[in-house]
């Protein structure tokens, strides 16, 4: 049983959302022996779309090694539709957008990073595979962000 509860500060309606939230909450607490609450930031972060595009730029340059010539929209199109970001219209798979105007969440934005470092690591793509000094570096550049 999954729930979300997408509340925001300014709604009218946010109060009442948190309580429903809390509600649930008590519910589950009464009949379950565990469960997890995650709060999380609704949208995703600048530093998650930083990192979404130097992975976009790696794929971008393999596939150019191995003499596939694409623009780093359709490299990125491609991610997105192979990690099941995409709305189906017509038998076409679109994907979906990760602008400032989209609702792509925090969760998603992470799921799908970590799609592009699983296809990056399962073809052998030398920027897209995480050592751990790079983690320790890539992990100090977000902090960095959230600083601020």
């Amino acid at each position: 049983m999954n729930q979300v509860f997408e509340c925001h500060k300014n709604a009218k309606n946010s109060l009442a959302i948190c309580q429903k939230a809390i509600e649930s909450i008590n519910q589950v607490f009464r009949t379950q022996k565990s469960f997890a609450v995650t709060i999380s930031d609704v949208k995703r972060s600048k530093p998650q779309l930083r990192a979404y595009w130097v992975l976009v730029r790696a794929v971008k340059k393999w596939m150019q090694e191995q003499g596939n010539v694409y623009s780093e929209n359709e490299v990125s199109d491609f991610l997105k539709i192979q990690a099941g970001f995409y709305s189906e219209i017509a038998g076409q798979k679109i994907a979906k957008s990760i602008s400032n105007k989209s609702n792509i969440t925090v969760l998603e934005m992470e799921s799908l990073i970590n799609s592009i470092l699983k296809f990056g690591a399962e073809m052998q793509i030398q920027d897209c595979i995480i050592k751990n000094k790079d983690l320790e570096e890539m992990l100090n550049y977000f902090r960095q962000d959230n600083d601020k």
